[in-house]
C-alpha cells in the first residue's frame, strides 16, 4: 500500500483512505481476510461494487446482474 500512497504523492495526488474501497476477485474461495492497512487507517473491503453500470461481485458471479438486466428491460 506504501508503494500506491507514494506514487500518488510523487505526482500530486492524495489518497482518501475513507473513499477508498477494494474487492478481491477470484472464482474460488481465498485463505485470509485480505487486510489492507496503512499508517493513515484501514481500507474497506467490499464484496460487490457498479463499474460503468455493471455489478462486479468478488467470486465473478453474474446472477444478480443479469436479472438487474432483464428486469431494467421489462419495466
Amino acid at each position: 500500500m506504501h508503494v500506491l500512497l507514494n506514487r500518488a504523492k510523487d505526482i500530486g495526488l492524495a489518497v482518501n483512505i475513507d473513499k477508498t474501497k477494494y474487492m478481491i476477485i477470484s472464482r474460488r474461495r481465498l485463505n485470509g481476510n485480505g487486510h489492507l492497512t496503512t499508517d493513515g487507517g484501514d481500507f474497506e473491503k467490499v464484496n460487490e461494487f457498479k463499474y460503468l453500470g455493471a455489478l462486479i461481485r468478488e467470486n465473478n458471479e453474474v446472477g444478480k446482474e443479469v436479472k438487474h438486466r432483464l428486469n431494467l428491460g421489462n419495466a
